[in-house]
């Protein structure tokens, strides 16, 4: 990108980079280079034969440049995490356009992923580096899913970067088609990266799986939990990619697959709301429900009953049939009878 120089890229993110690989990496060969030949070497910069000056690459720029600067070259560039845990808009919310960060990806990773670790049980004891010894395999999905959602996205494309945390579900979406077929990428050992670059900079200081096992990894960590397997969707229109993870309850109670037999010994319904545990359970009671007919055995709003069947579809306790008023609710299979 021969209009922008080496300082273009945002020191304090370089810094924050270099920390982490030489934790990752105390013995690499780079880790006493000065900053412009690490980011040679990283592809971060690269000299132009034009003016045989140092420059920042597309993907150096998108790592560790400045949101005012990468909307140049990308003008549909956002970043966008929010949490919508509550019956608010949102709870919090990080985006690339608010100004008071870089808005870059690395930067972007760091924040959202401190946030999502908070979220996933702990069973086993960590470093707090997110590294890959004695670490919680669900951590490791959740890490995968970031990853793969930064460096897989179609920066020319439109809506954005988008992580939504949810009660019990993070989903993932991000602009650009599938660059393998679904049932390759479900499957694994097939990789085909948008952006490899990026990939390897995630690489190198311990973050991504090696190519192609990513899927296998996020299941894996579904796996250790009792989780369901992560749902991945193919969107048009624009093109975008949606991957769903499910990773625990609002109470830190693991999540048990729909289609385990262990579900129906299922007993993690206590952090529902009074509200919620009596809608669950007329919704148990009747098999199928539609949200006036919940209005008015409860007699509330049909818009808070909309609500509360919508948080029992996000918790995994319910599932939804039809479109608009025709929209019906039923119990997964496996639940307990109250």
């Amino acid at each position: 990108m021969e209009d922008l120089g080496s300082a273009a890229l945002d020191s304090g993110t370089i810094a924050s980079y270099r920390s982490y690989f030489q934790r990752i990496r105390p013995n690499h060969p780079w880790r006493n280079l000065n900053d412009e030949d690490f980011l040679v070497r990283l592809q971060a910069l690269a000299r132009s034969t034009k003016d045989n000056q140092l420059h920042p690459t597309i993907a150096g720029l998108l790592m560790f440049g400045r949101e005012y600067d990468i909307v140049r070259e990308f003008a549909n560039y956002f970043l966008d995490y929010r949490e919508e845990i509550g019956l608010d808009r949102w709870d919090d919310r990080i985006t690339s356009t608010d100004g008071i960060w870089s808005g870059n990806l690395y930067d972007f990773w760091q924040s959202v992923y401190g946030r999502l670790r908070q979220a996933v049980p702990r069973p086993f004891r960590l470093d707090g580096e997110a590294r890959r010894m004695d670490e919680n395999p669900m951590e490791i999905t959740i890490r995968e899913a970031l990853t793969n959602a930064i460096v897989h996205a179609d920066y020319m494309g439109r809506r954005g970067t988008v992580i939504i945390r949810r009660q019990s579900t993070i989903e993932f979406t991000n602009p650009g088609r599938l660059r393998v077929t679904k049932a390759e990428a479900e499957q694994g050992g097939i990789s085909d990266a948008r952006n490899p670059i990026l990939m390897k900079m995630f690489f190198l200081i311990g973050i991504g799986e090696k190519a192609g096992s990513g899927f296998d990894v996020m299941r894996a960590g579904c796996d250790s939990v009792g989780a369901p397997h992560p749902l991945l969707e193919v969107l048009t229109r624009p093109d975008r990619v949606k991957l769903v993870v499910r990773y625990t309850n609002l109470g830190g109670s693991v999540m048990t697959p729909a289609n385990s037999e262990s579900m129906k010994s299922w007993t993690s319904v206590g952090h529902l709301s009074k509200s919620e545990s009596e809608a669950l359970q007329y919704l148990v009671s009747q098999g199928s429900i539609s949200t006036s007919e919940l209005a008015e055995h409860m007699e509330l709003g049909v818009s808070r009953a909309r609500v509360l069947l919508k948080s029992l579809v996000e918790d995994g306790f319910a599932q939804s049939r039809g479109r608009g008023r025709a929209t019906r609710y039923e119990p997964v299979e496996g639940l307990p009878v109250f």
